[in-house]
């Protein structure tokens, strides 16, 4: 989960701005008490979870991780 800033009256959203980051294991950490967002070993995991969702929310995001 990412948490983003979002302006309400001009419907955009922020991604340079986060309020937070959660990634959970939930094969082990069903309760979502250990956040492995710092974790080293789950960085690329967690930079693929966020072009995804990021590609599945704008548009434009996932044009131009084509072109790179």
């Amino acid at each position: 989960t990412e948490w983003i800033s979002f302006n309400n009256t001009q419907f955009t959203r922020n991604w340079n701005k986060m309020y937070g980051i959660e990634l959970y294991n939930h094969m082990v950490d069903g309760e979502e008490s250990n956040n492995l967002h710092f974790d080293p070993n789950y960085i690329h995991v967690r930079q693929k979870l966020s072009r995804m969702l990021r590609s599945h929310i704008d548009p434009n995001f996932k044009r131009a991780v084509r072109s790179i």
